[in-house]
């Protein structure tokens, strides 16, 4: 129960992770688009390459998150 319990929270850090990061790029562009400020804006996009890599990873992991996977071959 216990592995099960730490396998679903390696899932679920990643995935909040990602939902934080959505949320905190969208109010610094708001920002960046109501005050017409670049530097904010150069953060937008460096944040969303991030996400975006972090959106990767979370594909990938559920491509190889079965319930088998944490067994030996």
């Amino acid at each position: 129960m216990q592995r099960r319990r730490r396998r679903i929270e390696q899932q679920l850090n990643p995935l909040e992770e990602a939902c934080e990061k959505t949320a905190d790029l969208d109010v610094l562009a708001q920002l960046a688009q109501e005050e017409g400020d670049s530097a904010a804006a150069a953060e937008v996009e460096t944040g969303l390459a991030e996400l975006r890599r972090l959106i990767e990873r979370l594909e990938f992991q559920l491509l190889l998150g079965g319930a088998d996977d944490g067994r030996g071959a």
